[in-house]
């Protein structure tokens, strides 16, 4: 009996920690889905500058950079490391979103489970208004996890090809640089290339 009883109570603290976390997980989920709507913003925003750009004026664009950047650095070693700065940048431009892909759905599934023990006491207890309540909790949680993710999805997707485009653009660039070609040649060269 006494045994019984030391379970009971170390599942009741288990409960009460875990339903002590229903508020951060909700504030998480609500903070998370305005810095999604944020993302997009930023996201739109982008792919209207590249759009009014067109391909051309990107090429352009990252040929002035990097032709800027190669003036100050000078030698082979240095366009080595521009090349995985450039690299760098758009892997930390990408990581956000990418985590977002998998922590709305985790905070949305815990903000699932979380009302689910005190729906299924109140089930068990004919206390339908407090299931009715605590669903409205699991799947409202649910929803906007969900959004969360497929939001960072897609703006993740867009955002990975968009960069391996320019970075492909930037080591062709500096291919041509480092077999002893001008900055013009390479320019040219990128020029060339289809739209």
């Amino acid at each position: 009996m006494r045994r019984g009883a030391e379970l009971e109570a170390v599942f009741g603290l288990l409960f009460r920690v875990a339903e002590a976390f229903l508020v951060p997980v909700v504030v998480g989920l609500l903070i998370m889905l305005l810095w999604a709507a944020y993302v997009v913003g930023e996201f739109c925003a982008e792919a209207v500058a590249r759009s009014l750009l067109g391909r051309r004026g990107r090429r352009s664009r990252l040929f002035r950079w990097f032709e800027g950047m190669v003036e100050r650095v000078g030698n082979p070693e240095g366009i080595e490391r521009l090349v995985s700065l450039a690299e760098a940048r758009a892997a930390r431009m990408i990581e956000p979103t990418h985590i977002g892909v998998r922590l709305g759905p985790m905070l949305g599934l815990v903000g699932t489970l979380i009302p689910l023990s005190p729906a299924m006491v109140g089930l068990a207890r004919g206390d339908i208004s407090l299931v009715a309540q605590n669903l409205r909790i699991c799947f409202s949680t649910t929803v906007l996890g969900l959004i969360v993710g497929g939001i960072c999805f897609a703006v993740t997707t867009v955002r990975r090809r968009w960069y391996a485009e320019d970075l492909a653009e930037i080591e062709h660039m500096a291919s041509i640089l480092m077999k002893g070609g001008k900055s013009h040649e390479a320019k040219e060269e990128a020029d060339r290339l289809p739209t």
